[in-house]
């Protein structure tokens, strides 16, 4: 059975200005956004979607083995990971019966990302705004999914 074409495939998201800790050279943010709010998967750039199951083990497997940050995927490190949390729905389900947080409701899948910055010229992007975002980036194996249709029917 053939797993697809194997392809490359970027999201962007933005870092979040009011989450930088200027003092230890922190910088936060949602690195991917998966499914929205009503349940639905997003697509991203490319128009592809990447369920969460795959992104959760996407991400694991990065904070396992890799860690590094770099700029514009150019594979030299200019920092590391310094926090990574995926929400899925039964992180969330599990959550919300442990302790009344607030999460139950929020319905979006996640990756929340934090890395420390460590070279000067990089920090100095990130603090002028020349570097506004996250580029998750990655190789998967394509291959058609079958999708039920949405909305109201006649």
């Amino acid at each position: 059975m053939s797993r697809g074409t194997p392809v490359e495939w970027s999201i962007r998201a933005p870092i979040a200005k009011q989450a930088i800790d200027e003092k230890r050279r922190l910088v936060f943010g949602i690195a991917s956004r998966i499914e929205a709010p009503d349940g639905m998967p997003i697509h991203d750039h490319e128009g592809d979607i990447i369920p969460t199951d795959v992104m959760e083990r996407a991400v694991y497997a990065y904070v396992e083995r890799h860690r590094a940050a770099d700029v514009l995927h150019r594979e030299r490190p200019v920092g590391h990971v310094v926090e990574s949390f995926i929400l899925t729905p039964a992180k969330r389900q599990i959550m919300s019966s442990v302790a009344d947080l607030g999460i139950a409701d929020v319905g979006v899948v996640f990756w929340w990302v934090g890395f420390r910055v460590t070279d000067e010229s990089v920090w100095t992007q990130i603090m002028s705004g020349e570097l506004t975002e996250f580029s998750v980036g990655g190789t998967t194996w394509l291959r058609e999914m079958e999708v039920e249709s949405v909305g109201p029917t006649a």
